[in-house]
C-alpha cells in the first residue's frame, strides 16, 4: 500500500497544543502543511506529529494525543510508535476506538493484530498515551472522556529487532475504513506522566496475536 508521511515540528519538552491533524474523507490536514491521498481508497496515510527529532531508547519518551470524531472509528485511525533503523522501520500502533493493537513488520511485511481493550462504540473524545520506556518497551493507555484510564499493557523490548535506534510517535489512517471526520491533537510530549495522572505499574501485554491476510 502507498504511504504518505509528514512531520509536525513542535517545541521540545512537555507542552500543550503541539499540533493537530484533521481527517476528512481521503484528505488529511495538518497545522501548516497537508498531505492528500485522493483516489485509491486503500491508501494508508501516516503522520508523525510528536517530536522535532527522534528519541533514542535510552531516553524514554511519552506522548499524549486526543482523538475526537463524529462517529466511532473502529480501526480507521491508529496511534502508535514508528521504530526506525538506518534503512528500515516498523510500526506498533493501537486503534483508540476498537482497542486493537497492531504490529506492521518492515518492508511491507506481515501485519499482526490482537484485541486488548473493549471497543468504544460511541463518539466520545479519547485521550491516548504512548510510552517508550528506557528499556525499549512500548506501552499504550487510553481514556475515554468521563471514564477511567485503561492500560493496554506493554510490549517488551525483545518483541522488536535489535536494529531499532530511534522512535517517532505516529498516526496511521486507513482511508477505506474511515467512516467519519476526525480531529487528532498532540497535546503532551515529555519524559514522564504529568502529576495529575498516576497510572499503576504496567503488566506485559498478554494476548493472542493473529495474522492479517492480504
Amino acid at each position: 500500500m502507498d504511504l504518505f508521511d509528514f512531520l509536525l515540528q513542535p517545541e521540545s519538552g512537555p507542552t500543550k497544543s503541539v499540533g493537530h491533524l484533521r481527517f476528512s474523507g481521503f484528505r488529511t490536514h495538518a497545522e501548516g502543511t497537508w498531505s492528500c491521498g485522493d483516489g485509491d481508497a486503500s491508501k494508508l496515510i501516516s503522520a508523525k506529529p510528536c517530536c522535532r527529532s527522534s528519541f533514542s531508547v535510552f531516553q524514554g519518551r511519552l506522548v499524549s494525543m486526543r482523538l475526537e470524531a463524529a462517529a466511532p472509528l473502529g480501526d480507521g485511525i491508529c496511534t502508535g510508535i514508528e521504530l526506525c533503523g538506518s534503512c528500515k522501520s516498523m510500526s506498533v500502533m493501537m486503534a483508540p476506538f476498537s482497542g486493537d493493537v497492531y504490529i506492521q513488520h518492515p518492508n511491507s511485511g506481515p501485519i499482526m493484530w490482537t484485541s486488548v481493550l473493549e471497543t468504544i462504540d460511541v463518539p466520545v473524545p479519547i485521550q491516548v498515551w504512548l510510552q517508550v520506556a528506557e528499556t525499549g518497551a512500548i506501552r499504550f493507555l487510553r481514556q475515554a472522556e468521563g471514564k477511567d484510564l485503561e492500560d493496554a499493557g506493554f510490549l517488551p523490548p525483545d518483541c522488536f529487532p535489535r536494529w531499532v535506534t530511534s522512535y517517532f510517535a505516529c498516526v496511521h489512517c486507513w482511508c477505506h475504513t474511515l467512516n467519519a471526520p476526525a480531529t487528532l491533537s498532540v497535546d503532551y510530549a515529555g519524559d514522564c506522566f504529568p502529576l495529575s495522572l498516576c497510572p499503576a505499574e504496567p503488566a506485559e501485554l498478554d494476548s493472542v496475536w493473529k495474522l492479517i491476510e492480504d
